[in-house]
């Protein structure tokens, strides 16, 4: 069995006529920043768990609503709807912290 991901494929295997079969990968992404203070590096917390840094483009395993925050004084969560995106194309997260 071969397991390429090229761009949203994924070669799962061959068929028994040889040719590769392939599926979609599920994948989603998200930059998350802090409003007003873009350069900001903190943790981000998702769904209640910690999954990388402000600023940085952060892969989630599928589409779908989640709960997004920061690790910082007064940070507000935002529930968004992720789903379309690409490495090249995340959806962009604005974190209020009042």
């Amino acid at each position: 069995m071969i397991g390429l991901a090229i761009v949203g494929l994924t070669v799962s295997s061959e068929s028994s006529a040889g040719w590769p079969t392939f599926t979609m990968s599920l994948q989603e992404y998200i930059t998350v920043v802090v409003k007003g203070a873009p350069e900001t590096r903190v943790p981000v917390v998702i769904d209640g768990e910690t999954n990388g840094i402000t600023g940085e483009l952060l892969t989630l395993g599928s589409s779908g609503w989640i709960v997004v925050s920061v690790q910082m004084p007064n940070a507000h969560e935002r529930k968004v709807n992720v789903k379309n995106t690409t490495p090249s194309h995340p959806m962009i997260v604005e974190i209020e912290c009042k």
